[in-house]
């Protein structure tokens, strides 16, 4: 994707962090995470498109139909298309392909997942069913963990952590 990623234009698109997201998960104490499957292979690339991505095979030209991991801008333009599909529903982020859901009682958690749930049948967007978590009091997303109690690093990322710098030295 040398080639195709000199020709693309990009336009750049803020990347949202769990900093962000924080003040919006104060006081939550039911969460879901969802996953995208396929991540970016949901977006489809537009004609004009399709034909920057050309390539040879032994046998003849083909080209991508959906926006590949190649891509210099698709990181970009896979969240902001998604944030985008879900603009306007509370208590549903995103980082990525990953959606964290959540609500301070059960029954506005299970509203939010319902509209959630509704976007993504109107975006044609599917979810990864075994990556999927639902109803914890407890969710790990992104390295932190959140809960009811707040927010706190996940003890899996910090053990992690320290072995990699032990392993500097």
């Amino acid at each position: 994707m040398r080639e195709p990623n000199k020709a693309i234009l990009r336009s750049r698109h803020i990347t949202p962090t769990l900093d962000d997201m924080i003040l919006d998960l104060n006081g939550s104490n039911v969460f879901s995470k969802m996953d995208l499957r396929n991540g970016y292979h949901q977006l489809e690339l537009n004609e004009e498109s399709r034909n920057i991505t050309t390539f040879t095979t032994h046998v003849e030209l083909r080209r991508y139909k959906r926006l590949s991991f190649g891509v210099s801008s698709a990181a970009e333009l896979f969240q902001n298309t998604l944030s985008n599909a879900l603009e306007g529903l509370d208590g549903v982020r995103n980082i990525s392909d990953d959606i964290i859901v959540f609500g301070r009682n059960q029954d506005e958690h299970d509203k939010r997942l319902e509209k959630l749930f509704a976007r993504l049948k109107e975006k044609s967007l599917t979810l990864n069913k075994e990556k999927c978590e639902f109803n914890k009091n407890k969710l790990e997303f992104y390295g932190h963990i959140f809960s009811a109690d707040g927010i706190s690093a996940d003890p899996r990322k910090l053990a992690l952590s320290r072995t990699l710098q032990y392993r500097k030295t």
